[in-house]
């Protein structure tokens, strides 16, 4: 059984050696449970991606490797454009209003602290696209915003519909209400892996914040090894209570696992 892993620098495992991420822990988890069937990861997580890209990552390039499972792990600057059209910014000049900007952010049901030091070409501000995606340049319109995560997400359903793999929508990070609204309405098993990381938290005594051990240091909020750990229980948990590591296991004790072939 195949599983495709589709995210940025959190999925990807930044600060983790190679080998310890979510992905390569959850398949360990499963081998252990289901021990006739060969699990396998494809991590396709690109540091910077959005929903946009990460899905277009998946009808380029990972659909070839015939997935089973998809796992697409959201993280809150997915409703901004990719890190790759951005450039530095002047935090000094007169021409911002941060006030304003937390205020739309608020109002969009956003985070609304948080402030990036990058900004997008034509001189656009950065995380402000989500509360006003118009201002983005008209070819990356598409992309931004809780509509562009609608559509990004809605053409994944339809590519689980054409290809026959099982979804699994994830974050580790509090996900907007309007966001959560989009993951109930395309009717997608969504793990809320911060409730594990919080748990995990409490009965420990340390806290998620960087500088924790689920953290890869005091300046670096990405999850550590141990993080990982964690989301892989989450992730191996909410397979069990839907059904869907039966019904994967059902496909390959029949014979019939999309993954069986290695296509690199």
């Amino acid at each position: 059984m195949r599983i495709v892993g589709l995210g940025d620098s959190y999925l990807f495992g930044w600060g983790v050696r190679q080998g310890a991420g979510v992905l390569e822990q959850l398949t360990a988890r499963l081998a252990e449970r289901h021990a006739d069937v060969r699990w396998e990861a494809v991590n396709t997580a690109v540091p910077g991606y959005n929903t946009a890209m990460e899905v277009e990552m998946l009808a380029d390039r990972a659909l070839a490797f015939d997935p089973d499972l998809v796992v697409l792990d959201w993280v809150r600057n997915d409703v901004d454009l990719p890190n790759f059209l951005w450039r530095p910014r002047s935090l000094f000049g007169l021409g911002e209003s941060f006030a304003l900007t937390a205020a739309r952010k608020r109002v969009a049901g956003l985070p609304a602290l948080g402030f990036p030091i990058v900004e997008a070409p034509l001189g656009d501000r950065g995380r402000e696209y989500q509360s006003d995606p118009a201002r983005v340049p008209a070819e990356y319109r598409y992309m931004v915003g809780v509509e562009g995560v609608r559509g990004a997400l809605e053409r994944l359903v339809g590519l689980r519909a054409a290809h026959g793999f099982e979804l699994v929508i994830t974050a580790h990070a509090r996900v907007p209400p309007r966001i959560e609204e989009v993951f109930t309405s395309l009717d997608v098993p969504f793990v809320r892996c911060r409730d594990a990381l919080n748990a995990y938290a409490s009965s420990h005594g340390t806290s998620t914040r960087p500088g924790s051990p689920l953290t890869v240091s005091a300046t670096d909020p990405h999850l550590s090894e141990l993080g990982h750990g964690v989301c892989a229980g989450a992730y191996a948990a909410e397979l069990a209570s839907s059904g869907l590591d039966e019904r994967l296991v059902a496909r390959a004790r029949r014979g019939s696992g999309r993954g069986r072939t290695s296509r690199r």
